[in-house]
């Protein structure tokens, strides 16, 4: 409205295959001159002055600086907002090659913060026209990964003081692994574990890629942990490799995988099963009780807290 006020037009474009605009989309192939397009058709309308700016955030703002290179006499001013990503015409590119340790966070954010696979990122480079292999992001993570390791080991000090942790693994494949030295020829296997904490009500995830098992990681983050602390609740399937050592825990093994089993013999015993679900259902509606009282107690604790403070 305060644009209509102040006597502006706007148009929007949608850039080719996306919404109501037709073709096939492909990242940045054809926006440019799209765009440059646009200019011209508004610039030739009647109530046009020839004077034209643009807005748009992220990509459409990677968009506008793209567009800026085609000089267009049209367009006169741009709002590229937040196009931070926009690295095929920033100072990335040396020489016309990826400065990659700037380029780094591009596909270590995606990687490390949404889960997006190594060959997945590896299109979207290729896409954009700068091919980035998964050896070549591997590699550069490693090289950025020393910067990190403070922020790592504090992460694995707090969680070592943790009150509850959920732990498991499982296997993987890696071209070649550089094994520790207190790993035993015979220990062929590869592992992913996962180490979940509660921590003063906060959760820290861990994860480790090895040849050591859930268990044995457990244990070396349980090195740190202080003497003046009880010893950990530690919650997990029944699997022996899943338990520390020599490290006391208070081992509580996953009632669900026990339910499971139990489901799958009913027929051929199907009283003593009964009776051991039945039972299981009473225990897991005491839980959902406890648990909704618990967040009633916080609940009115913050409202008394609250009150007080006003």
């Amino acid at each position: 409205m305060h644009v209509r006020r102040s006597g502006l037009r706007g148009r929007v474009q949608d850039v080719r295959g996306k919404f109501d605009s037709e073709g096939r989309f492909m990242v940045s192939a054809n926006d440019t001159n799209d765009g440059s397009d646009m200019l011209d058709w508004i610039a030739a309308q009647a109530w046009s002055t020839g004077k034209i700016g643009t807005y748009g955030c992220s990509y459409l703002g990677e968009d506008q600086i793209e567009l800026s290179k085609l000089r267009n006499p049209h367009h006169t001013a741009m709002i590229p907002q937040a196009a931070g990503g926009a690295y095929r015409f920033a100072d990335l590119l040396e020489g016309g090659a990826v400065g990659l340790s700037e380029a780094a966070p591009w596909f270590l954010n995606p990687r490390y913060g949404s889960g997006v696979p190594w060959n997945r990122t590896e299109a979207l480079q290729r896409n954009l026209g700068i091919p980035l292999p998964v050896a070549t992001q591997c590699e550069v993570t490693a090289q950025n990964a020393a910067p990190l390791q403070p922020a790592l080991e504090e992460l694995q000090r707090q969680a070592a003081q943790g009150e509850v942790v959920h732990n498991d693994d499982t296997s993987m494949r890696v071209l070649s692994l550089d094994r520790d030295a207190d790993i035993s020829p015979d220990q062929t296997g590869v592992f992913t574990s996962g180490l979940v904490w509660m921590y003063r009500e906060h959760r820290i995830a861990l994860y480790f890629i090895g040849c050591k098992h859930a268990g044995e990681n457990l244990a070396e983050v349980l090195k740190q942990r202080s003497g003046d602390l009880p010893p950990v609740i530690q919650m997990c399937d029944a699997l022996s490799r899943n338990v520390p050592k020599p490290v006391q825990t208070l081992v509580a093994n996953c009632n669900a995988h026990g339910r499971r089993n139990f489901v799958k013999v009913t027929p051929n015993f199907p009283e003593p099963c009964r009776f051991v679900l039945e039972t299981m259902r009473e225990v897991y509606g005491h839980d959902a009780e406890a648990r909704q009282r618990a967040c009633r107690r916080r609940s009115g604790s913050s409202s008394i807290r609250s009150t007080v403070n006003r």
